[in-house]
């Protein structure tokens, strides 16, 4: 997870707001072809790492990581400090991987993302600072558009939904799966097969490497850390007892497309842990520790990097290809 990896929970109402911030497009009765209204270009951090788009914030040019592993947009505290923007007290807690946590949002009066500008948005204010961007872009609330995301030519495809269903793919490709998508916790989750064991994993463009929680490993593999071919790999954070891990799975599968030889990290869950640290909040929200957990699969860019992905949120469906240049 590139700089500090953010795992975040909110309350849907504040997500929907945000999305009813943009207008959107209206259904029609007869499908009718693709339609972008809005590309940007997205540039890497480090080759085949993660990646950040352009946007305005009360008129100012930011970098935003691009991480449908999130929920919605968040701005770092640096940044929020630099543009004066108000804070609020929010109802909302979000998480670092460490289990840090933040409650503090901020009001921004215009945020542009391409050609789509909102007015009036409450924006998360990050748990910590990120070194090499000012805040997060998630999807995931925008579900009255299609996101194209093509690692190929580096670019970010916003489009209209209003489409008919399930003629998206006008690239050349050698192999297609289409899977199912399901947003919980307002992370998009698809199944995936790793050395064809079942998961339900994220697809995180804001990890910079695909990982599995180490009691998942465990019980589907019965990796530990004594099991020939586990290689220690340092550890998260600051917490030198959080150790990572290393094995050589052989493939991680979407139907219809396979990964060879995927680099899987395999984590504790020290979120969780860290998390118990937390005391109730006075809000809104009652926070329950159990919650607050790494997923089992992440799948991040060093499997992502080598795709072209299509979500259809209205269809509840990720097309998946490999990577072009179109």
């Amino acid at each position: 997870m590139a700089g500090a990896p953010l795992r975040t929970r909110y309350l849907l109402a504040l997500a929907l707001a945000l999305a009813c911030a943009f207008p959107h497009a209206g259904l029609a009765a007869d499908c009718k072809p693709l339609n972008i209204v809005s590309s940007l270009d997205m540039t890497e951090l480090a080759p085949g790492d993660v990646v950040t788009i352009p946007v305005m914030v009360n008129g100012a040019e930011k970098h935003f990581l691009l991480d449908t592993g999130g929920t919605f947009a968040q701005i770092s505290p640096a940044a929020a400090d630099a543009l004066k923007l108000p804070r609020l007290d929010s109802n909302i807690e979000l998480y670092a991987v460490d289990g840090s946590v933040s409650h503090t949002s901020a009001k921004v009066q215009d945020f542009v993302l391409g050609r789509l500008h909102g007015g009036g948005i409450t924006l998360q204010v990050a748990a910590q600072n990120f070194a090499e961007f000012d805040g997060l872009f998630s999807p995931v609330p925008f579900t009255a558009y299609d996101f194209e995301i093509n690692f190929g030519s580096r670019k970010l495809n916003i489009l209209s939904n209003d489409h008919c269903e399930g003629k998206v793919i006008y690239w050349p490709s050698q192999a297609l799966a289409v899977v199912p998508i399901t947003i919980k916790g307002l992370h998009v989750t698809v199944p995936v097969k790793l050395d064809d064991k079942d998961f339900v994993a994220v697809i995180d463009t804001g990890a910079s490497h695909t990982n599995i929680r180490q009691d998942a490993a465990l019980s589907a593999f019965g990796l530990r850390p004594d099991t020939p071919g586990m290689v220690a790999d340092g550890h998260i954070g600051n917490d030198e007892n959080a150790v990572r891990y290393r094995y050589p799975f052989k493939t991680l599968t979407f139907e219809g497309v396979t990964v060879g030889n995927p680099k899987v990290a395999i984590l504790p869950n020290i979120m969780n842990r860290n998390a118990d640290q937390s005391h109730k909040m006075n809000s809104l929200i009652e926070r329950h520790s159990d919650d607050v957990a790494l997923p089992e699969v992440i799948v991040g860019m060093d499997v992502l990097s080598k795709l072209h992905l299509y979500f259809a949120f209205k269809e509840k469906r990720l097309y998946i290809t490999e990577a072009g240049k179109g």
